[in-house]
């Protein structure tokens, strides 16, 4: 399991993760099967950021990537985004699934 926070952009244009132009929205583990399903989302651009690392020291590995990153757009309300991410220690990939 890997904790992960989700923020929210308060601007329509891609802020500079340092600033305060992100509201942090939820905070939460992934589950066994690596999903994270009770983000609160809505319209708007986001930012995810998944703490690998403890996932990794659990396991007595040493590991390249500290935190992972995947910021993304909802933009119709609708859309229930899901981000799924394979991570090795040293390599990852995410793609974006809305529905």
């Amino acid at each position: 399991m890997c904790a992960a926070t989700a923020y929210r952009s308060r601007t329509s244009e891609p802020p500079n993760p340092q600033s305060n132009d992100w509201e942090t929205v939820a905070r939460s583990q992934t589950d066994s099967d690596g999903r994270i399903c009770d983000l609160p989302v809505s319209t708007g651009l986001y930012r995810l950021v998944f703490d690998v690392q403890q996932h990794f020291v659990a396991m007595g590995i040493s590991a390249g990537y500290p935190e992972i990153t995947a910021v993304f757009h909802v933009r119709n309300g609708a859309d229930a985004p899901r981000v799924q991410m394979s991570v090795a220690p040293y390599s990852y990939s995410t793609q974006l699934v809305l529905n």
